[in-house]
């Protein structure tokens, strides 16, 4: 696999990732909105630096996406306590009830068949495994015990 493939297979996975990731009466979110929510779903009291940093976009980007975000309710922002100057984003208690309640086990088959028809249902439950798999290979042990 060189890098054009696995920047390829990483689009496929966010698509799957989106695609599982949204119900049918909720409003689209793009790709760069879920990179955003996840990082904050992810790492709890982040900076918009942060967030930049852990998902490539721009600073002007990311800060549109937080501030939307911050007015539909779903982030809230505080004041670091060690660094006054510094803005922490967080998910606000809602957001992050439904996130974890309700979409955080939503099973993924129906996201790889959506976007990948040509999947046999054998194939779908090899694909699961095989990322299950690459999870359990790649995982931090000491943020994933």
């Amino acid at each position: 696999m060189n890098v054009i493939e696995l920047n390829s297979l990483a689009r496929k996975l966010r698509e799957v990732a989106l695609t599982a990731s949204q119900h049918e009466d909720d409003a689209k979110l793009s790709m760069a909105q879920l990179m955003v929510f996840e990082t904050v779903a992810r790492t709890p009291r982040v900076s918009v630096k942060e967030i930049t940093e852990q998902t490539g976009l721009a600073q002007s980007w990311v800060s549109k996406i937080v501030a939307g975000q911050c007015e539909d309710g779903v982030f809230v922002l505080s004041q670091d306590p060690g660094d006054r100057r510094r803005t922490i984003v967080s998910l606000s208690d809602q957001a992050q009830k439904a996130t974890f309640r309700d979409r955080g086990v939503v099973d993924i088959d129906e996201a790889l068949t959506s976007t990948f028809p040509h999947l046999s249902p054998e194939a779908v439950t090899q694909v699961k495994g095989l990322l299950t798999q690459l999870q359990h290979v790649l995982q931090d042990d000491e943020k994933h015990p």
